[in-house]
């Protein structure tokens, strides 16, 4: 059956695009009304994000066995529409640390070798 003349225009790649944008922007206004009247207060670890510096920071050190790199990266701005404006406050910080270190072969067990 033919997709009726009225409903073409909801069909087309743009159409989905367009409605797939707009339930972004409805997801994104939703949480910035959600956000604006929450109360809670941050955990602990959140404390620590709190902490972190703006900027980029990484280092990497080896000692015999043992390898360790560590990363820090905070952001913090502020968006708005217009000068006066409505806007979106972000803050983005980030820790990481990855350890490396080498094990001991173990030794193998006794097999039967194949015939």
């Amino acid at each position: 059956m033919p997709l009726p003349v009225a409903l073409a225009p909801l069909a087309s790649p743009w159409a989905l695009k367009a409605a797939t944008g707009a339930a972004a922007a409805f997801a994104l206004y939703q949480a910035t009304r959600r956000a604006r009247w929450s109360d809670a207060r941050p955990a602990a670890s959140e404390a620590v994000l709190d902490d972190v510096p703006e900027g980029l920071e990484w280092g990497w050190s080896r000692d015999a066995d043992r390898a360790r790199a560590d990363a820090r990266a905070g952001l913090r701005g502020h968006l708005r529409w217009g000068e006066d404006g409505p806007g979106v406050a972000m803050d983005l910080s980030a820790l990481a640390r990855l350890r490396l270190g080498l094990l001991k072969a173990r030794s193998k067990p006794f097999r039967e070798p194949a015939r």
